[in-house]
């Protein structure tokens, strides 16, 4: 059985893969979690993933869509921190 591992976001290695994006990482074997800060402007295209994805907005206002374009599953939601 793997050991319990404690992290503190303040020493996770931070890290910005695009214009207006920084991001701190934890990733294990079978999950990963994320710490992204987006800055005013963020855009990023239509895209999906394989696993379950969460978000949690503490400030700010993000909008974004869930369910594949142009499909009766897709919905447009503003999400308020």
């Amino acid at each position: 059985m793997p050991r319990a591992q404690k992290h503190s976001w303040t020493e996770v290695t931070s890290d910005r893969p695009m214009d207006k994006i920084e991001r701190r990482r934890i990733i294990g074997e079978k999950m990963m979690i994320s710490r992204v800060q987006l800055a005013k402007g963020f855009v990023v295209g239509s895209h999906q993933h394989a696993n379950e994805q969460f978000a949690i907005v503490l400030s700010g206002r993000m909008r974004f869509g869930v369910g594949g374009e142009g499909t009766p599953e897709h919905e447009v939601m503003t999400v308020v921190g």
